[in-house]
């Protein structure tokens, strides 16, 4: 990831959410990394609470994860498929751990009404710990283009998780057809998008390659540079 990168955590508890391509899991699991290698001794964890989309879900990466000292807590492996907004005990249990010792959590959910679901299981958990709830918006994705679009998806999501959305994290791409411009004219429609939503953007995302570089120093501060570890070799260009 980028060296530059000093994104500060302003709560123990960061949630990424969003539309199918918006890259919400990659900018989860890199996050999560990016916690580990900047605080070593510190714990960190990652927990899948995607229970409805079977694609591209971060327990994919969960030996990758482990081996460099992120903790993965996901269901028990007879959910592991299970497309039910099903959270035993104790894998709420591991989440409360790791904020009770100090630690950092990175979730991982769905993003509608359907996967914001299980958020509403943990509201109360979640309102006394703090939490940055982040929508990832990827401005080439249906609807995600437009204002009225992406309010109304922040609607949803709020109604049933009954938590609010407080930033969005910018992750503009064309999988392996991203370009610097379009990531440049990308960035413009989700600082467009933000404005009109009074929402600020906490986090510009870019994968290794595109060739894009922050011009602003807040951009500097925000930018996390991913690696793609979840696409499969049917989506990579030949």
């Amino acid at each position: 990831m980028n060296g530059k990168t000093e994104i500060q955590p302003i709560a123990r508890v960061t949630i990424f959410t969003g539309h199918f391509g918006s890259g919400k899991t990659e900018i989860a699991i890199n996050y999560a990394l990016y916690l580990k290698n900047h605080s070593p001794l510190s714990r960190v964890a990652l927990a899948d609470l995607d229970l409805v989309n079977p694609y591209f879900r971060s327990r994919s990466a969960r030996d990758f994860l482990r081996q460099r000292g992120v903790e993965v807590i996901v269901p028990p492996d007879e959910f592991l498929n299970s497309d039910l907004p099903v959270l035993p005990n104790r894998f709420c249990e591991r989440m409360r751990e790791v904020v009770a010792a100090g630690g950092r959590l990175v979730i991982d959910v769905g993003g509608d009404e359907c996967g914001a679901l299980v958020l509403g299981h943990l509201n109360s958990w979640l309102q006394k710990a703090g939490y940055n709830l982040w929508l990832v918006l990827n401005p080439y994705r249906p609807f995600s283009r437009r204002a009225e679009e992406v309010m109304e998806t922040c609607r949803r999501i709020e109604r049933a998780s009954r938590l609010r959305i407080n930033g969005l994290a910018g992750n503009p791409h064309l999988a392996e057809s991203t370009t610097p411009a379009a990531v440049e004219a990308g960035f413009k429609a989700v600082k467009d998008v933000a404005g009109a939503l009074g929402l600020p953007v906490c986090m510009w995302v870019t994968a290794k390659g595109t060739g894009w570089a922050p011009r602003a120093e807040t951009e500097h501060k925000r930018h996390l540079e991913i690696n793609c570890y979840l696409r499969p070799e049917w989506l990579k260009a030949e």
